[in-house]
């Protein structure tokens, strides 16, 4: 069986790097597989690195665009010149184990209807104290809601949805693109869930397993984890206008705390320190579980920081999702 492998990268010279030599130091597969690797705008860098790489193995190929795509657009653009009957999307800041592809031959063959398939990923083993008790709130349910089992370690398979795969370890079939499903275009964050959605709606077969992990880096600071937060929330949004199926009660809970929060301080001072300071005698709490959990304490406001992110920062983002869509629609 053929695999196209797709990865796409921009200015992450090191970790593209790391990335590759991680497919090639894959065992104990049958698997044909070829890497196509898209360089989503200028980077001289990554260039000539990845035009050396093309050179030294046989199954890279890769393409350069000077203007950068949409994520979607751009993962568009190598689907159509794939030729594998699985494709594997992977991002090139993730790092596979040594028996990914023995792991993901061995879920094909038990499930040979399977047209989607997915599991979670994980830290690095090289992390920051930063990413590593942020790797420890993403599988908090208070801070990333049915999104955490993209990051939790469970026991069991179970239906894949939008909610629990993650592109960064994403296969698809082939033949689902030539029968015409595709990224969305235009956007640069969540392109995934429009897609799958599409595809738990059209009743294709999709699956979750924890077997199937990577090795993902997590956002160095707070600042990158604030923008990403915040386009995941909007971009949230925008797919509750293009796709139904992506709409969940739970994405609302961080919009409906935030409106109450935020209500309470023009009705009542008294009311709104009794939520504010019940909410952070509750973060403290689960925060302190997590540093417990990873083994240090010196991460600890870190820990409070990054759970204010996801509680805020997510739904202010998901209400300016709401702004940009009603005034293009007002146009």
């Amino acid at each position: 069986m053929k695999v196209t492998v797709v990865i796409l990268t921009h200015h992450r010279y090191e970790l593209i790097k790391l990335c590759l030599e991680s497919v090639k130091q894959q065992k104990n597969t049958s698997f044909e597989y070829e890497i196509f690797g898209l360089l989503n705008g200028q980077d001289p860098k990554t260039h000539q690195f990845l035009e050396q790489y093309a050179v030294e193995n046989n199954n890279f190929k890769f393409l350069a665009i000077d203007e950068s795509l949409p994520v979607g657009e751009a993962r568009n653009k190598i689907i159509n010149n794939s030729s594998g009957e699985y494709i594997c999307f992977i991002d090139d800041d993730v790092e596979i184990p040594q028996n990914y592809f023995e792991t993901a031959e061995r879920i094909i063959s038990t499930n040979p209807n399977i047209d989607v398939f997915g599991g979670p990923d994980r830290k690095k083993n090289e992390s920051s104290e930063f990413q590593i008790i942020l790797d420890a709130i993403m599988q908090s349910f208070f801070a990333m809601g049915p999104t955490s089992k993209r990051h939790t370690k469970i026991k069991k398979e179970e239906k894949g949805t939008e909610v629990n795969l993650i592109l960064c370890n994403l296969w698809m079939r082939r033949e689902l693109f030539e029968k015409g499903y595709e990224f969305p275009h235009g956007y640069i964050r969540n392109e995934e869930n429009i897609l799958l959605g599409k595809l738990e709606q059209d009743k294709k077969v999709m699956l979750y397993t924890p077997d199937l992990f990577v090795f993902h880096s997590r956002k160095e600071s707070l600042i990158k984890l604030i923008r990403v937060t915040f386009l995941s929330g909007q971009y949230r949004t925008f797919g509750f206008f293009d796709s139904s199926k992506t709409f969940s009660l739970w994405f609302l809970v961080p919009q409906a705390f935030l409106i109450v929060l935020i209500a309470s301080l023009f009705l009542s001072s008294e009311v709104f320190l009794l939520l504010f300071s019940t909410y952070f005698i509750f973060i403290y709490t689960l925060t302190l579980i997590k540093c417990i959990q990873v083994k240090t304490l010196k991460c600890f406001s870190w820990g409070i920081l990054i759970y204010l992110v996801y509680n805020f920062v997510y739904p202010i983002g998901q209400f300016s999702g709401y702004i940009k869509r009603l005034l293009r629609n007002k146009r």
